[in-house]
């Protein structure tokens, strides 16, 4: 997320696994622009930690970086679609704050997502 970008990749960078793996969430059964667009944005930040990347992280890498985020947002289907939706049209501009909300999260044994302490 852009929301907690920096938090993420300072905490990868200081604590770095031996394999990252970045996985986009999507909406329904379908792949999500935004989550790419995220995913490009860390691969970005951590390119120099790892010597080694999928097509899909070089390609999520190269959308981040071929046009500004707040351009290439507006071309994904799903941000179309809550853009047309007065409730959740501001959705979209929350979404692309960088680092509004510094946390680090983890997914715990039960599959929970929960903030991590400290953070």
């Amino acid at each position: 997320s852009f929301l907690n970008l920096t938090a993420t990749t300072d905490h990868l960078r200081a604590n770095p696994p031996a394999n990252l793996v970045i996985v986009c969430g999507g909406t329904y059964e379908e792949a999500a622009m935004e989550d790419a667009l995220a995913a490009g944005a860390i691969a970005e930040a951590l390119w120099e930690k790892y010597d080694e990347c999928d097509d899909a992280t070089q390609a999520a890498r190269l959308l981040l970086t071929s046009a500004p985020v707040e351009e290439t947002i507006l071309q994904a289907k799903n941000t179309q679609c809550l853009l047309s939706l007065p409730d959740l049209a501001d959705d979209v501009s929350f979404s692309l704050q960088h680092d509004a909300h510094p946390l680090l999260a983890a997914m715990d044994k039960r599959g929970w997502v929960q903030r991590l302490p400290g953070s």
